[in-house]
């Protein structure tokens, strides 16, 4: 991981791990400060990166995994498919702040067009992390295309979910499972 680190500055697109032969990088519970690593080099490449692929699977046991990702003001299209038990998401609350908070699209994502993402089984509630609060209602005129991928199983909650993504993309052509 320390490797990604040498990678100069300067990426317009990103694959770590792959949607559509859904090949993900696969992380064990020894791997100490991935998650710090990532989010620095995120932050390097976050000025020219226009499209960003992130599929990880942790193995492993009950290691509490957080993720930070830093503001992208280029952002066009973002993929995401994430396993772990324990994961907390957070989103910088501004370029370089170094403080974390729930998801703001406007800040963190101002031009975001495509939003792909992926739980598995039982993982609804990480999906939330995506979902700005309901007492923070956005709009985010910029998506125009959405899909996301829950289970069957998610019944109810899957519902609920599409209808708030709906809402907060209200320029979307598709959102579907």
């Amino acid at each position: 991981m320390e490797s990604l680190l040498k990678i100069p500055p300067g990426l317009k697109k990103l694959s770590f791990g792959d949607k559509i032969v859904e090949v993900w990088v696969d992380i064990c519970d020894f791997a100490d400060d991935v998650e710090t690593i990532f989010y620095k080099f995120l932050q390097k490449q976050a000025p020219t990166l226009e499209n960003l692929e992130v599929g990880v699977v942790w193995s492993g046991t009950m290691k509490n995994v957080e993720w930070k990702f830093p503001v992208f003001p280029v952002l066009k299209s973002l993929y995401v498919h994430y396993n772990s038990k324990k994961t907390e998401i957070g989103f910088e609350t501004g370029p370089g702040s170094g403080n974390f908070g729930g998801i703001n699209y406007h800040v963190g994502f101002p031009v975001l067009e495509v939003f792909d993402v992926t739980i598995l089984k039982g993982k609804e509630a990480w999906l939330e992390s995506f979902l700005p609060s309901t007492s923070n209602r956005q709009l985010v005129q910029s998506v125009r295309k959405v899909r996301v991928r829950i289970p069957e199983e998610g019944g109810k909650t899957k519902h609920i979910m599409f209808q708030r993504l709906l809402d907060m993309f209200p320029n979307a052509k598709s959102c579907n499972s």
